[in-house]
């Protein structure tokens, strides 16, 4: 566990170092550093729960971790659907990234949902009270159909607008699971020695993907 603390306090100290601002970057540049940034969080993440013996902590970070990555993969997909308003079609390749990303971002938020049953009516009023919320998935529908159509700079620039509030309401999610391991790690009984170490591994993975959020912001 302690070298993964180490992995963590490096990522970060070199990270706010280098940081990356999307004035300054391009959408691959951008995409890349979340990429990699958020790969070595969920190896971390991954470490942890193996190690975590706490017959409940378990859920929230495996559902934490579903859900940081399932926000990587709307977001990816996102990326596919914008060259498709804007292009009027997804080629091959192309096509077949945005359907595997979606597919795997929505099955991936459906298991967070599943480990922590809590957050379903948090994401159903998040998704109820987001303007346009019907229009994302009928969108959706219309690139996976992937009809031909006249490229609209208009369309893209919505479509990019809609996701990227869609995006912010699952980050209020992550938010609300992430206060829920908090205050999970706080009812620990830290007399042991090894309880300590397991909240405070937790405790960093935490801050860490607040760390992450916040920087692609």
């Amino acid at each position: 566990m302690t070298r993964d603390k180490n992995k963590m306090a490096m990522t970060i100290r070199y990270e706010s170092q280098e940081k990356i601002s999307p004035e300054e970057s391009t959408m691959a540049e951008v995409m890349a550093w979340y990429t990699s940034v958020n790969a070595a969080m969920l190896d971390i993440l991954t470490n942890q729960i193996k190690e975590t013996d706490n017959s409940g902590v378990w859920r929230y970070l495996i559902a934490f971790k579903n859900l940081l990555r399932s926000i990587e993969s709307i977001g990816i997909a996102s990326v596919y659907g914008i060259n498709y308003f804007g292009r009027g079609i997804l080629m091959g390749d192309n096509y077949v990234s945005y359907v595997r990303h979606e597919a795997l971002g929505r099955d991936l938020l459906n298991g967070s949902l599943t480990y922590v049953p809590s957050l379903k009516s948090l994401y159903a009023e998040l998704t109820r009270n987001m303007p346009g919320y019907g229009r994302i998935k009928s969108r959706r529908d219309e690139i996976l159909r992937n009809f031909r159509r006249e490229p609209n700079f208009d369309d893209a620039i919505a479509y990019f607008d809609s996701m990227a509030m869609y995006v912010d309401e699952l980050r209020k999610l992550q938010s609300a699971l992430r206060d829920m391991i908090r205050d999970y790690v706080n009812s620990f009984d830290l007399k042991g020695t090894a309880s300590n170490k397991q909240a405070a591994g937790i405790a960093i993975v935490v801050a860490g993907a607040r760390y992450i959020t916040d920087s692609i912001h």
